[in-house]
């Protein structure tokens, strides 16, 4: 958290590409950025929307 705003790294995790999740992610909650396959970031959310992003990783991978 900086300056009020959500910034977030996305690492790769066996069968998943992080700058894919950080694409399927991004609009979720509003946030900007990007990457390649092994590492990936995004910001511009705000910070109390941490909650929403969690939940959105966990439907989008499947589990927790």
């Amino acid at each position: 958290v900086a300056d009020g705003k959500l910034l977030l790294a996305v690492s790769a995790i066996s069968g998943y590409h992080a700058g894919d999740l950080a694409k399927k992610l991004g609009p979720t909650l509003g946030l900007k950025g990007g990457g390649s396959n092994r590492a990936a970031q995004l910001g511009g959310a705000e910070a109390n929307r941490i909650e929403e992003y969690k939940s959105a990783l966990v439907s989008l991978i499947g589990h927790a």
